[in-house]
């Protein structure tokens, strides 16, 4: 089985007290649920300045992006569970691998987790810096993302992402 790398756009936002995230700037808007786009945020420590494999275009523009987060920050999912604490929300921004590794297939956890953080950087006044970073993502021939828990959580229950990243390798 070989490995490829592919290194993915990020788009670069600063908050209004200094924080700098990303937001994958490619596969945003290939996931089916809206709320799973926030599992392709990440604090700008976690990317790359330089790409290390096939560098993938950037195709979502950081405004749609900041539309979206106002929009799912807006919108809490219709479920039965309540808000999430604030120090969930929290370690949600500091740590969001905990999202996929302690509520595997906990939809309902998930959605209100994701809406959580979509708050948090909804109230965080974020601008858009003009830079993009890179997270550089190692993936198998099929498209299994090898290297990130939540790329390969997206893999497996996203078969519209799972469609497209695999009709990257053909």
């Amino acid at each position: 089985m070989g490995k490829l790398m592919i290194s993915i756009p990020y788009n670069m936002f600063v908050g209004a007290r200094g924080q700098r995230i990303g937001m994958d700037a490619y596969f945003w808007e290939h996931v089916s649920d809206p709320f799973h786009r926030l599992l392709m945020v990440r604090r700008a420590e976690l990317l790359s300045l330089e790409p290390l494999g096939l560098q993938l275009p950037r195709r979502v523009d950081y405004r749609k992006q900041l539309d979206d987060v106002e929009t799912l920050a807006t919108s809490p999912p219709e479920i039965s569970s309540r808000k999430p604490s604030l120090w969930r929300r929290v370690i949600a921004l500091i740590v969001p691998p905990l999202l996929v590794e302690e509520r595997r297939g906990d939809s309902e956890e998930e959605k209100m987790f994701a809406w959580a953080l979509a708050t948090e950087l909804a109230g965080m006044k974020l601008e858009p810096s003009g830079e993009v970073l890179w997270y550089n993502l190692e993936v198998d021939d099929n498209g299994r993302p090898l290297n990130d828990k939540l790329y390969a959580a997206l893999y497996k229950r996203d078969g519209k992402f799972r469609e497209h990243i695999t009709s990257l390798l053909r």
